[in-house]
């Protein structure tokens, strides 16, 4: 499957990789339930192992309000306020893993494939992550999924999960062969 982009291609396939330790991202995201300190835990080492190691004051910080992230996955609560500040790429991963299907991973790589296949980024450079460029990438990456997919309407499943972990997985790897070298 392809996405046309204005300046380059992507590919995707359907059954394609998740990417980095599906077994334990799958799992641990615990759809259809609340979110444990143990899931949390997992998951944040899962995402950058040094910065959110399991005893550090960044986990700390997340699981001290984990009644906020369960009353925000299960739609209790409107918005989180941020955890870290910064780039946004970290609290964007706890909306992330409090609610995967309305928001997608958002880094520097899938940031740049973007703006390679939409804005014409040059191969080689990359683009700065900020939380305001988060929801420009956002509705790009439901456009991917919508294209990809042939639905618009996601439900909260791990098939879902797993369609927009390729298409998040896509845009990596797209970035890898593209960007800085």
């Amino acid at each position: 499957m392809k996405y046309e982009g204005k300046y380059g291609t992507l590919e995707i396939d359907e059954n394609g990789p998740l990417g980095y330790k599906p077994e334990v991202y799958c799992t641990e995201l615990n759809l259809g339930g609340e979110l444990t300190a143990d899931n949390v835990k997992a998951l944040l080492r899962w995402k950058d192992c040094r910065w959110l190691s399991p005893d550090s004051d960044n986990t700390e910080k997340v699981l001290a309000r984990l009644d906020d992230i369960n009353a925000f996955r299960a739609g209790r609560q409107e918005a989180l306020a941020p955890f870290f500040g910064g780039s946004g790429v970290y609290d964007v991963f706890i909306r992330h893993i409090a609610r995967p299907v309305e928001y997608p991973i958002y880094d520097r790589h899938v940031l740049n494939a973007y703006c390679r296949l939409e804005k014409g980024l040059a191969d080689g450079t990359s683009e700065d992550t900020t939380p305001e460029r988060y929801d420009e990438y956002r509705a790009f990456f439901f456009k991917v999924y919508e294209a990809m997919f042939g639905t618009g309407e996601r439900k909260n499943d791990l098939e879902t999960v797993r369609n927009m972990k390729r298409v998040d997985n896509a845009l990596f790897e797209y970035d890898k062969a593209h960007g800085e070298k």
